[in-house]
This record gives C-alpha cells, structure tokens and sequence, in this order.
C-alpha cells in the first residue's frame, strides 16, 4: 500500500535516472553522460530516508532499530537474489582468475564496502571495468554507509533543532572535499563516501526544508523549477564524462537537477506531465532490482564473449534485466518487504552473511580451479594464472619505489616501478606498459642475472606529446615532461648503466614522432649506453580468454592468424627503423614478432598457454619466452649484455 504522502512522480524520477544508466553501460558513446544518473538516485534516497526519519522525529516514534529492520527488507531481498545468481553464474562459467576476483567483491559486497574494495583496485593495470559484474554496487555501498551514519546525526541535531545548518554545513564540507580530491586523486573521489555525502545530504536538505516549511513555492515558480530541473539532468547526461573532473563540481548540474524537481512538487508541469506518466512510475518501481540486475548480464556477457558484444546481444541483456527485474519486484521484493517478523530479516541477513563467506572461500581458494564444472573446459589453473599477469606480481616493489621517487611530480607517481634488487641500475627497461611487461621476462633469465634490472612506468620513450584528454592519465601535461626529466636524471646519476631496452613505441609513427624518437636515442647514445630497440610486438585487440572453451561454452573464435597480419604490422614500423638504422648503427633492432609465428602460421598461444594476458600485454610466460629468444639472438651480436657486468 502507497502512503498518503506518496509521490508518484518520485518514481518517475527514478526511471529518469535509471534509464540514462543502463544505456550508458550497454552503449557508452550514445549518452556520455549517463552515469550520472547514479547521482540522482543519491539525491532521492537522502530526499527519502529524511523525510522519514524526521516524521518519525517529529511523532516522537523513531527507532533506530525499526529503521534499520525496515531497511533490511527494502534492500536485502533483490540484493542476496543477485549476489547468488551472480556466485552461481561464476561457479559455473569463470575462470579461476575471473572467479577469485569476483569472491572478493562478493565478500565485499555482502558487508557493503565495495567501493572501498573497487577504489583500491583502481590503477593502470586495474581489470577492466566490464569484467567486474559487480562493479555497480559500488553506489550501494556508499549508500548502506549513509545510512549508517545518517539517522545518528539527525537525531543529535534535532534535539538541537539545528537540522537544517547541519546539513547546509555538510554539504559545503563534501563539496569542497570532493573538488578538492577529483583534481588530484580521481578513483577517490569518485568512490570516498565523503566525497558522495554531499549528494545525499542535499535531499536530505531539501526534506529538512519542507518539514520545517521553508520550501514552499508557488504555481508558477513550480513550473520553472521543474523545467529548469529537467534541462539541467539532460545537459548532465548529454555532456559530462570523466573529462570534466567527476564528480567535484560538475555533480552540480545531476544534484541540483534532482533537487529542482524534488522542490517542484507533484504539480509541476514536468513531475505532472512527463514524470507521472504511468510508464515512467512503472520502470521506477521496478528500478532498484533493474539497476541491480542489469550490469552483471552485461558484465558476464563481455567476459564470456572475450570482447565487446554486438548491440543485438546488449539490447538481450537489457531486456532480460527488465524481465528478472520485474520477477523479483514481484516474486521477491513485494513479499519479504511486507514480513514483518523479525525471523524474515534475520534470514535476509543470515544469507547475505553466506554470500560473503562463499565470495571468501571463492577468493581465499583462488578461483577454486579443481572444481569439477572446468574439467569441461581446455584451460587449467597455469592457463588462468596467465591471465591475472606479470604486472600483480611484481609491479610496484617497494624498494624500487623507495629508491626511483620523482621529486618534480608532486600530483605523480610511477603506477608500476619493478626492479631485481637495490642499487644503481646496470639495464634499464625505457617505455610505455608495453615495455616494462619485458621485466618478468629479463628478471627470470639466468643469462641477465648479473644485471640490476630497473623498470619504471613512464610515457613513450620518446617523449611524444600524443593527443590525452584525461587530465587524471599519467602522460597528462606536465606530467610527461616531469617523466623525460626524471628518467634523464636516473640515467645521470647512474654510471654503472650500460644498457638501455626501448619497447613501447608509439602503434603510427609519423614524421614528427621519428624526430622525436631520434632526439631521444641522440640523449642516450651521449652517454655511451648500448641501446637495443624492440620492434613493437603485435596487439591482438582482442582478449585471448575467448580462444579457450568455458563450462558449458565453445571458444569464441580461434588465436591462430596468418603470417601476413605479422608483416603487415611490422612493415608500418619500416620508417622508424629505417631511421634509428641510418644514423645510429651500433643500435640493436631486435623483432620480438619472431615469437608469434612458425613458418606461414602465428598464435597468440604457445604450448597451450597464452602470450597475453589481456587485449595487448604480454603475460608472464610470454614475457619469459620473448626474453629467451631474445637472449639467444643477441649473444651472437652483442655477447657482454648476457654476461655478468664486471666479471669475464
């Protein structure tokens, strides 16, 4: 039953942010801005959960143990359908890999700290976004985290009748907060539930207002608020992307658009006209469970599929969502919310305990790879363990962090730093990702054992000014220059240097990034260092996960390619060589592409397991045998790289 003070134009606000949502996570470039349709729900639930808690304030009738009680039936019901149907798709179709990652977000997700769990991942070699299907319940969890806190504060601050300046005091502190953290951290800020309080508090402002009757508004000023509203969440959702500096200030525009309509009232033009009409009250009915259903079918369809699947295949996605989104309003959500007796929420949080101890036992168990539904596929724990790549396990050493630290990037740090051991480096790893995944490579091979190997994650070795608009991607601005300079001074202060391997170079070199690879190569042949170029090696751009069968599932396509796709990808490279040939000749040039083929055929496998661990990076058995070839072709060129410095 609907409360007196039901507002079906609430609902309608719900579709209105749920609907941007899904289209932005099925077809991202057709709404760029979708996602900030999270925001709004932000807005609405501070809105909501205010406005009940003060009633009950005000009546005199406030339990905090019946708030949460009633939470826990709000909430738990579709959330623990979820969280299992999510643990049994994972039991049955992933990867070992895959499943240990998806037990620690459900483990996480069980006690609503996911966006703690998804901050702490982020990075450069972070998986990708569309292989964590749980990814969404980051939002949830800052929410659960509001609510913990939220009704504690109110209480204290309406006995000192000062709700309004508390929450007026809030808002000014997180948005500040959040200005401040989006320009220098981005994953924090988008994360941090202090940097999201704002959002929240200011429905919460808003009910505040209207329980002490400072909100009131006239017809026609009701009208303008709404449509001012409506205009300000579509500029939202057709303009902002991360580019903007997400969420700090550009929040505003989805916050203060979900204010305005809240404010205006069910009798606004807008909230009467557009946002109750029946359609949009239905699918906001239905919104929590859609919301919660809707990425991890899109989420496991990515991973199943090794790559972006067609629009037909998203637009089944979204439409089984709304299907099992509308079962479970139906069939799970409406009955568990109107038990009443506490055995129903004691079950709800019993289970949703057991969730969280199954994702830890998937995780601790690391992806659980005897279980016996994999012995249907062709992969094995070695297959799956390519997949998880060198980077996890040595990126980052702290002695190399402790040592190799830029004092000129006061907003930066290496996102990977990798040495063998302390002291000044004798063989330094210069370039992109694309050349630190050699490290693996050079520090297993006993033939460069004697060498201090060093590794740091930097831009193109060239110093390339390629076209970024993210001002939070490590070769933003200033941020290369400080990376030439800081790689220059390493090399000044180490004469115990002697060789310098260059991989990473740029997938289209024009005339412009030749002379700027030249200048380069100028710097570190002055400095009498034995360079040794590695020809770009071939980027499948495409997950080599889906050349192997799953449970259940033929592979999606084959690893094996033609002799000519190696050429053809060589050959664009032609000029540069050309190029580093005619004016530096004492530079090796070594093409790593030799690895991938036999003859006339080429895979991206050898012996069965993967040379890559992801779209274009080796994995560490492709970085080992690339390195083991390499070894063996420049002993004959250049014998003393192999040997021991300073021994005969």
């Amino acid at each position: 039953m609907k409360g007196a003070d039901y507002r079906a134009d609430i609902d309608g606000l719900r579709a209105l942010a749920v609907l941007p949502v899904l289209l932005f996570h099925a077809f991202p470039a057709k709404l760029p801005g979708g996602f900030v349709g999270v925001d709004v729900f932000f807005v609405i639930s501070g809105y909501l959960i205010t406005s009940i808690i003060l009633k009950a304030l005000d009546e005199g009738s406030f339990s905090t143990i019946e708030f949460y009680r009633r939470r826990v039936s709000r909430l738990f019901p579709a959330l623990l359908t979820v969280l299992a149907s999510c643990a049994l798709a994972g039991w049955l179709m992933l990867m070992p890999d895959e499943l240990e990652r998806l037990g620690k977000h459900l483990a996480a997700s069980a006690v609503f700290s996911s966006n703690f769990v998804f901050w702490q991942e982020s990075g450069y070699f972070d998986h990708a976004a569309e292989g964590k299907p749980l990814l969404h319940l980051w939002s949830l969890a800052v929410e659960e985290q509001f609510y913990i806190l939220w009704p504690l504060l109110l209480g204290l601050l309406w006995k000192r009748k000062c709700v309004i300046t508390g929450a007026m005091l809030l808002i000014v502190v997180s948005l500040g907060w959040s200005h401040y953290l989006t320009g220098r951290d981005f994953d924090a800020a988008f994360y941090s539930p202090l940097s999201r309080l704002w959002e929240l508090s200011a429905g919460g402002l808003l009910a505040a207002c209207r329980m002490a009757r400072s909100a009131e508004i006239g017809p026609r000023a009701s009208h303008v608020l709404s449509l001012a509203g409506l205009l300000l969440l579509v500029l939202a959702f057709a303009m902002l992307d991360r580019s903007h500096g997400f969420p700090g200030l550009a929040a505003l525009l989805p916050v203060g658009g979900a204010v305005l309509l809240l404010l205006a009232g069910p009798a606004a033009v807008v909230n009467r006209h557009l946002l109750s009409l029946r359609p949009l009250v239905w699918i906001g009915l239905i919104s929590y469970p859609l919301y919660l259903w809707h990425w991890p079918l899109l989420s496991f369809l990515r991973v199943v599929a090794g790559d972006a699947p067609s629009a037909g295949l998203r637009l089944l996605a979204l439409l089984a969502a709304l299907l099992l989104a509308i079962a479970t309003y139906q069939w799970v959500e409406r009955p568990l919310r109107r038990a009443r007796r506490w055995q129903a929420q004691a079950l709800l949080l019993a289970g949703l305990a057991g969730i969280g101890v199954v994702g830890a036992l998937a995780h601790v168990g690391h992806g659980l790879p005897n279980r016996p539904v994999l012995a249907q596929a062709n992969l094995t724990a070695e297959t799956s363990a390519q997949f998880v790549g060198p980077f996890w396990k040595y990126a980052s050493n702290q002695t190399c962090l402790d040592e190799h630290r830029n004092p000129d990037a006061a907003n930066y740090d290496w996102w990977f730093c990798m040495k063998n051991r302390s002291g000044p480096p004798t063989l330094l790893i210069l370039g992109t990702s694309y050349a630190n995944q050699l490290y693996p490579g050079f520090a297993l091979n006993d033939e460069f054992a004697g060498h201090t190997v060093l590794s740091v994650g930097t831009c193109d070795f060239s110093g390339w000014r390629r076209v970024v608009t993210d001002p939070h991607a490590p070769c933003f601005g200033k941020r290369l220059t400080d990376q030439v300079a800081f790689i220059d001074s390493i090399i000044e202060a180490s004469p115990q240097l002697r060789y310098v391997v260059i991989d990473g170079i740029n997938r289209n070199p024009n005339a412009a990034y030749i002379e700027g690879a030249l200048a380069r190569l100028r710097v570190l042949t002055a400095h009498q260092l034995k360079v040794v170029v590695f020809v770009p090696h071939l980027i499948p751009n495409f997950h080599p996960k889906s050349c192997f069968s799953r449970p259940w599932l033929a592979a999606a396509r084959s690893c094996d390619f033609d002799v000519a796709v190696r050429d053809h990808w060589v050959a664009r490279f032609d000029p540069l060589m050309r190029a580093i040939r005619a004016e530096f000749p004492q530079v090796l040039i070594y093409d790593q592409n030799d690895m991938l083929c036999t003859g006339s055929r080429c895979s991206y496998l050898l012996d069965g397991l993967p040379l890559y661990r992801d779209h274009g990076h080796l994995s560490e058995h492709g970085s080992v045998e690339n390195v083991r070839r390499f070894a063996a072709w420049v002993r004959t060129r250049d014998p003393e790289m192999s040997k021991r410095p300073g021994l005969p």
